[in-house]
């Protein structure tokens, strides 16, 4: 029941069947959502059961946060994106099905917590996205997409971060409009704002900033590459460098992977197939899990996992070999 108090307040009861311990937190506004005020009702009373006699060393709060996985299903709305080659499958549908098979896999991941940029079929400005992302505190930046091309012989899998040269274009953009600007470093570590540093330092920071994004998106595209070898045909083997506005982050590693070629006929059935959605998910997951493994933020439980040499739970599938990799579907052979 809710109803108008002191004429600026709004009261709500809740009439409930059981005493319940609550929790509440706000959450600012987004793409899709106002401000809004989350509410958890937990069930008073419960114990959470005992596995095992010996408990396992837990982490102390501070480092348990995830890692924040932004995720950005290219075109929406008015904008269909690429068109298959009978022009019945569009580009936006594709990225958004893909995207949410993603952000599907991704919750069910210990230690990582997906975030849509857009989730539903409505248009987000270029320029929004990484913003987005910034909002969200992400730890990295996937931008999903599907190509086309004027042959039908085309097909196969790309992955790309930004180029030096752009990135260099872009410092220098950045400085020379930060009095108008709200440009931010720090990524999730903090808000530095550019507004109030000289302009040599600006540059300085910004070039020393973007050269490490780019540095792990090259590493993080090339972990999603090696996951994807056996799921789909590789264009590219190696992460390319381009032109592309939304990964212009300078403090946050992002990958526009272009997920095959809708001119083609055969890759884009596939496409539009759910079930291939989902195993090209599952692919990226793995490589995005490889990429943690092996450099996780320094303030997540995945990184205080590794420095306590414990192997991160990631479900009988999923399981952590000793040198960092996730295990995949191995045949055993004579020997083994």
């Amino acid at each position: 029941r809710s109803a108008v108090r002191n004429e600026t307040d709004v009261r709500l009861v809740l009439d409930l069947a059981r005493t319940v311990n609550p929790s509440s937190f706000t959450l600012e506004a987004n793409a899709e959502n106002k401000d809004r005020l989350v509410v958890d009702l937990y069930e008073a009373g419960q114990v959470p059961a005992v596995a095992h006699t010996v408990e396992a060393p837990q982490a102390p709060e501070s480092v348990q946060r995830d890692i924040i996985v932004a995720i950005d299903a290219g075109h929406g709305g008015e904008d269909p994106g690429a068109l298959a080659y009978d022009r019945k499958v569009r580009e936006k549908d594709v990225a958004l099905a893909i995207s949410r098979a993603i952000y599907d896999r991704l919750l069910t991941v210990p230690g990582f917590q997906p975030v849509m940029v857009r989730d539903g079929d409505y248009s987000v400005q270029l320029q929004r996205r990484p913003q987005i992302a910034r909002q969200q505190r992400a730890d990295i930046f996937l931008s999903i997409h599907a190509d086309s091309y004027s042959t039908s012989r085309a097909e196969g899998v790309t992955v790309y971060a930004l180029s030096e040269k752009i990135a260099e274009d872009e410092n220098t953009r950045r400085v020379a409009e930060k009095e108008n600007s709200a440009d931010l470093l720090g990524g999730v570590a903090g808000d530095t704002s550019l507004r109030n540093i000289e302009d040599d330092l600006a540059r300085t920071l910004l070039d020393l900033s973007m050269a490490w994004s780019i540095e792990q998106s090259i590493a993080a595209g090339g972990h999603i590459l090696d996951s994807l070898k056996g799921v789909a045909t590789l264009r590219r083997d190696k992460t390319q460098q381009g032109n592309l506005w939304v990964l212009r982050s300078p403090d946050i590693p992002s990958l526009l992977i272009e997920t095959g070629y809708l001119s083609n006929p055969d890759e884009a059935r596939k496409l539009n197939s759910s079930s291939y959605q989902r195993r090209l998910a599952d692919g990226i997951v793995q490589g995005v899990m490889r990429y943690f493994v092996a450099s996780p933020p320094e303030d997540t439980l995945l990184a205080w996992q590794k420095a306590n040499n414990i192997k991160p739970d990631f479900g009988q599938s999923r399981a952590v070999a000793s040198s960092g990799s996730i295990g995949g579907t191995h045949v055993v052979g004579r020997g083994d």
